[in-house]
């Protein structure tokens, strides 16, 4: 194993979704950690780490539109010539498992692969992959449980499991790379037993028949920066034309309520304004690092902003 846990909580996370998306908001996104993953070594030319994901999708609702879907884990170790680029498949079975041989798993048949050609895991902290709806359609469209996701650094050339080997299920780390070639590298990040930051697969999607007039005339904006922050990050948020009930709040990973801030009711329709928020809840404690969530909510439409708070 590769770390000790330090801030996040230790619980097993099977699935999450921002529970307080509305019905009918216009526009929605789904936050999922894998309810499986694993790691395992290749070889054949160095010592490839090969990391699978498999995420129960019954929470995204049917018959939506799929705007994009990217991957989101927290990379807590980078070893050297790492350079940040990727390969991603779908991995077509619904029933693998850890407890799987690598053999097996290795084996199973892949398609609709993405290639993202640097920027992954470059740096220490949260990283993000390119769009991978290629993927998440494959099993979405099907009305599958489950999507399964492969990642393998295209720069190592590793491509046989040793025989009869396992997969590691360690409670802290997920590795991708090759450890036994240091021009190529490899980085280490948490897996779904850090319940603040497992990798995530973030879904953003909308309904059906949505009309790009329907959307400037109730548009919201949320952003946030810096983002992660350590001290103090700017919540700048625009209002739609007819806005009421304008909500504007902060929860933690789990859900619970932590930060609300007061919003003048008086003439925002098409503004855009602004909060500072210092990391504290409502009572000026300090919060512990980890994943928050802003939300900003109008009548029945909501937006939903994740925030990364680090020592």
């Amino acid at each position: 194993m590769y770390c000790s846990k330090s801030f996040f909580c230790k619980c097993v996370y099977v699935l999450m979704i921002i529970p307080f998306l509305g019905v009918g908001s216009l526009h929605a996104q789904a936050i999922l950690a894998p309810v499986e993953d694993v790691f395992f070594y290749t070889f054949g030319g160095g010592q490839g780490s090969n990391t699978f994901l498999r995420y129960d999708i019954t929470s995204v609702p049917s018959g939506r539109i799929i705007d994009s879907v990217f991957l989101t884990p927290y990379v807590y170790l980078i070893n050297g010539g790492w350079n940040g680029n990727m390969d991603f498949w779908n991995v077509n079975d619904q029933d693998w498992s850890e407890s799987d041989s690598c053999k097996l798993i290795w084996n199973l048949p892949t398609s609709d692969s993405t290639h993202q050609a640097g920027g992954f895991g470059t740096a220490v902290g949260w990283t993000q992959s390119v769009d991978l709806a290629a993927i998440f359609l494959t099993d979405y469209d099907l009305g599958n449980t489950y999507c399964s996701i492969k990642m393998k650094d295209p720069d190592e050339m590793t491509s046989v499991p040793m025989p009869g080997s396992y997969p590691l299920d360690y409670d802290d780390s997920l590795m991708v790379g090759d450890r036994a070639i240091a021009a190529i590298g490899y980085i280490v990040f948490y897996p779904h037993e850090w319940a603040n930051a497992p990798p995530w697969l973030i879904v953003f999607y909308h309904a059906v028949g949505v009309s790009e007039e329907q959307g400037r005339m109730a548009a919201l904006t949320l952003n946030v920066y810096p983002n992660p922050f350590k001290q103090m990050t700017d919540i700048s948020y625009g209002i739609g034309q007819g806005a009421k009930g304008i909500e504007l709040e902060i929860y933690d990973a789990t859900g619970r309520l932590v930060r609300v801030f007061s919003i003048n009711q008086g003439n925002l329709n098409n503004s855009v304004r602004s909060v500072c928020w210092n990391g504290q809840d409502a009572s000026g404690k300090q919060l512990p690092p980890g994943v928050y969530f802003c939300k900003l909510e109008t009548g029945d439409k909501t937006i939903i902003e994740k925030i990364c708070l680090i020592k």
